[in-house]
């Protein structure tokens, strides 16, 4: 199902009706819900799927997921989240994640964006320049 310019406008109005200081209000998001359900407009399905789209991408660029080899005190989290400038930042969610795989180093994904200095993805890399 391909979602068509009216719809994808309307999913954009009612998403900008749900932000308050750039950031999706819950209870907004199920009011706006509710509304779209009572008047099931023309294309609300096209609608709703555009809807949960722009909500969800909002959602993730406010994540933050760390990879580390082995569990970081938390004196190095407060270190890491200050170099990144989330310190003091409308409570982003930051998720610490041990992974054994990555070797060494750390895997930072902010949003859409990965910095990867693991000793694992250097491997790879350099693997890939061999062959």
């Amino acid at each position: 199902m391909t979602a068509t310019r009216e719809s994808k406008k309307h999913a954009r109005r009612l998403f900008d009706a749900c932000l308050v200081g750039g950031v999706v209000d819950a209870r907004r998001v199920r009011d706006a819900l509710a509304l779209l359900v009572k008047r099931r407009p023309p294309g609300c399905l096209s609608i709703l799927a555009q809807f949960h789209r722009l909500v969800r991408l909002n959602r993730e660029a406010s994540r933050v997921i760390v990879e580390t080899a082995v569990p970081l005190a938390p004196e190095f989290q407060t270190r890491v989240l200050s170099s990144l400038g989330m310190v003091g930042v409308n409570s982003p969610t930051v998720d610490f994640v041990v992974n054994g795989e990555l070797i060494a180093g750390a895997r930072i994904k902010v949003g859409s964006d990965v910095y990867d200095s693991t000793v694992k993805n250097r491997l790879e890399r350099l693997l890939v320049s061999l062959s």
